[in-house]
């Protein structure tokens, strides 16, 4: 039974799983469920402050900021207007969502360059 509060917030899951039955396994795994929240605080806090990843979605998006896709974005426009506006504009041409560049821009978020440590023991690394 984890915390988990009825508004918000999140559960630390301190429960037996597994063969992981002895309280010292609950104990790591309470320091693993920390540590994870801590970094993706961190990683959070620096995708957020270099505004990288929100200039390219930004960018992506960008047609949604005016014309027809304003009134979509906004909700007010109708089936009919939806047709008459693809009748005069025809096809459209594909474009790409890019959703491997925001996928390898995400991941280096979750997974910055780190400095090699060959020599520091395992838990050093992390």
């Amino acid at each position: 039974n984890g915390m988990s509060h009825s508004s918000g917030g999140f559960s630390m899951s301190c429960r037996v799983r597994r063969e992981s039955i002895e309280p010292r396994d609950m104990f790591h795994g309470m320091i693993l469920t920390m540590d994870t929240y801590a970094c993706a605080l961190k990683n959070a806090a620096r995708m957020i402050s270099d505004g990288y990843f929100a200039r390219n979605l930004q960018q992506r998006y960008i047609s949604y900021k005016s014309g027809f896709g304003q009134l979509l974005d906004k909700g007010t426009t109708n089936f009919d207007e939806c047709e008459e506006y693809s009748r005069k504009k025809g096809e459209p041409q594909p474009q790409s969502g890019r959703y491997e560049h925001f996928e390898n821009m995400f991941n280096y978020y979750i997974y910055p360059a780190q400095k090699a440590i060959t020599n520091a023991p395992y838990h050093a690394r992390m």
